[in-house]
């Protein structure tokens, strides 16, 4: 059996499992698949651009599969509009490097969805960690993106109750920087979908090659 985890901030190397290390623009890269952006968190007024050179080479590597995590976050320190310029930027450079994008975004989804509708962009979106409300969920699916669920499945009495309705073609899991792995979010995810583990993993698996051109 295969597990395909789609953002981790833990290296995890075994034979059962794909995982997308999460990295910063100056980390020391990892051994296996990662991604690599700058976090809302993390804007600086003084290091952005330095920054956006560095992942601009580091999405070069074989190893490297999407950019990201980037996006909107109002309780981040830098202002909104700077951060939406560092978003932009990022969302130029998975066009140009053909890399999908992994999204965090807290209370800013419209911005988000009117960014990707004025920027059109070719690579695909993955919300991760997605924790909203059904209604949130069909937009962003019909606007194209991915939803990527994590730890909130075993604690979200609202996303327990709609998620049997998420079509399953549009779906990643993750273990973020929870302490469940990844096959304990496996097991949820099926339990709550009312199917199995294995059609959980060929489904995802699907969405894997399908997304990444694997």
């Amino acid at each position: 059996m295969a597990f395909i985890n789609i953002h981790s901030h833990n290296l995890v190397n075994n034979s059962e499992t794909t995982t997308l290390f999460n990295c910063f623009p100056p980390s020391e890269l990892p051994n296996n698949h990662f991604s690599v952006g700058i976090h809302p968190w993390y804007v600086h007024p003084q290091q952005w651009e330095q920054q956006l050179l560095s992942i601009s080479q580091r999405l070069k590597h074989p190893q490297c599969l999407a950019l990201g995590e980037c996006g909107l976050d109002p309780f981040a320190d830098a202002p909104l509009a700077l951060q939406e310029r560092v978003f932009i930027a990022q969302v130029q450079l998975s066009e140009t490097h053909q890399k999908p994008l992994i999204i965090h975004c807290v209370k800013a989804f419209p911005r988000l969805l009117a960014l990707k509708k004025q920027l059109r962009p070719q690579q695909t979106w993955i919300v991760h960690g997605f924790t909203k409300s059904e209604q949130l969920a069909m937009t962003l699916l019909q606007h194209g993106c991915y939803l990527s669920f994590g730890a909130a499945l075993y604690h979200h009495p609202k996303l327990q109750e709609f998620l049997p309705r998420i079509p399953l073609d549009k779906i990643f899991l993750e273990t973020d920087a929870s302490t469940y792995t990844i096959q304990n979010i496996y097991a949820r995810f099926a339990e709550l979908k009312n199917e199995s583990i294995s059609l959980i993993e060929a489904e995802i698996s699907k969405n894997f090659k399908r997304v990444f051109s694997l």
